[in-house]
């Protein structure tokens, strides 16, 4: 390894080497293993099978106390279907989160999927992608019924827009009438005023001595 120099060590898996020592020879192993590639900055990752026994994450060589972040992986029952869950059991030194995430293996690779939560716990396989359709149905009616509002919002609008313009002509027309009336108001004062002028005008000639000596 000195002499590879590798940047990672996979060992797959662990619980094998108990086949040819005992659990005590394999943890010491282990130990000293680790220990000199943590000293060569190399990553260890080490693959070790779980006990079958209900309720227990222990594995047989008993090597947890020795990793930084330990991942369980495990399989999921339910409607009749084995899918595949990932969750963290422990990580030193930085927040983790604690949700039981179903995984994929397909061409491209391992993918998490997103955590859907039902009354009996995390949704996974068939139940997660009836549990995604009912969101994308409830999204589309959301986004239909959305799309009805903005409608019959417009509709409105487009109702509320004619009466404006309905009444802004009325008033419009109304404004016009009214200036007439003024117009024609003031164009009869004017009238008025100049008769009287001219009335009065002729009356004062009239009235005067020039026109009286005329008339004898």
């Amino acid at each position: 390894m000195r002499k590879f120099k590798p940047k990672v060590v996979i060992i797959d898996p662990t619980t094998n080497l108990v086949s040819i020592g005992t659990v005590s020879e394999v943890k010491f192993m282990l130990i000293r293993l680790i220990d000199f590639l943590q000293s060569e900055n190399i990553t260890v990752m080490l693959t070790a099978l779980t006990l079958s026994q209900p309720g227990t994450d222990q594995t047989d060589e008993g090597i947890s106390s020795l990793v930084d972040t330990w991942l369980t992986v495990k399989d999921i029952e339910t409607y009749g279907e084995r899918n595949r869950g990932l969750y963290i059991m422990k990580s030193r030194g930085m927040n983790h989160s604690n949700q039981v995430r179903e995984f994929i293996i397909s061409d491209d690779g391992i993918t998490l999927l997103d955590v859907y939560i039902g009354n009996d716990g995390v949704l996974v396989g068939s139940a997660r992608k009836a549990k995604e359709l009912e969101e994308q149905k409830g999204s589309a009616l959301r986004i239909n019924s959305i799309e009805h509002k903005n409608r019959v919002i417009q509709r409105k609008e487009t109702v509320l827009q004619s009466r404006i313009a309905s009444l802004q002509e009325e008033f419009e027309s109304l404004k016009d009438e009214l200036n007439k009336h003024f117009v024609e108001e003031d164009l009869l004062n004017e009238i008025s005023e100049k008769n009287r002028a001219q009335l009065m005008q002729q009356r004062h000639d009239a009235g005067s001595p020039s026109t009286n000596n005329k008339r004898k």
